[in-house]
């Protein structure tokens, strides 16, 4: 009875973070759309505040397993209450993980543009031939280079 109030307790605890790590992935995606560099600081390490709380929450969770039983076997073991708790908790994770995995997408893609611009920025028409209309290279250094086939 002990170990299913403590189990319950804890259960109840990892949904709490969870809902709190799915609102801060939502913030911190709202950072990335408004390129707010001091929100997405804030909501980068909030989320990784609660991503280590609920790992200790998983561990504290795991010291209540009796020997020899699977997590998936002691929560059968459980009250229906607590089975409902852990299930919610697991489809909440599944947000959370659906949530930072689009955020990784927004983050590929300003890496993408940023590394265009600064290639761009990069770009040295000193070192690139232009041809002419022979097919002979010329350098010109009072043309401008407007892009590359």
């Amino acid at each position: 009875m002990q170990e299913e109030l403590a189990a319950r307790d804890c259960l109840g605890r990892q949904l709490t973070v969870l809902e709190q790590l799915k609102q801060a992935l939502t913030h911190e995606n709202q950072a990335l759309r408004d390129n707010d560099t001091a929100a997405l600081e804030r909501w980068t390490l909030e989320k990784q505040a609660l991503l280590e709380h609920y790992n200790a929450l998983e561990s504290e969770l795991n010291l209540l397993l009796p020997a020899g039983q699977s997590p998936a076997q002691w929560l059968e073991t459980l009250p229906a209450h607590s089975r409902q708790l852990r299930e919610r908790a697991i489809e909440l994770a599944h947000d959370c993980q659906e949530y930072n995995r689009q955020n990784g997408q927004i983050i590929q893609g300003l890496q993408a543009r940023t590394r265009e611009a600064i290639s761009i920025l990069r770009h040295n028409t000193r070192e690139k031939s232009l041809y002419t209309s022979d097919g002979q290279a010329s350098y010109r250094p009072d043309t401008r280079f407007l892009g590359k086939a």
